[in-house]
């Protein structure tokens, strides 16, 4: 039996309760928790190196936040990487709302 997540469909896409294609929050907030996960933190640990709450790390990574610059770069460094590459494609054809 085959059981349907509507956060997460069959090939591991965070879908929204529709159906619809993911938003660039929630595509910037997947690439967040890919690249801690892959450093091996936690969202405590990514949160005190960013200097902002647990609990907004976590609503960030769920793709409830728009984040501003300002975050996003601190959380590129925390992250050791690129700004550019947490944004890199978002907003052509893969976000809602989000039209070239």
């Amino acid at each position: 039996m085959i059981v349907y997540n509507w956060l997460t469909g069959f090939d591991g896409r965070t879908l929204t309760r529709m159906g619809a294609a993911p938003t660039a929050a929630q595509l910037f907030g997947r690439r967040v928790r890919e690249r801690r996960l892959k450093l091996g933190l936690s969202q405590v640990e990514l949160a005190a190196a960013c200097g902002i709450h647990d609990t907004y790390v976590s609503s960030i990574e769920s793709g409830h936040r728009n984040v501003g610059l300002d975050i996003i770069v601190r959380l590129a460094r925390a992250l050791d990487v690129d700004p550019g590459t947490l944004l890199r494609g978002i907003g052509r054809d893969d976000a809602r709302g989000c039209a070239p």
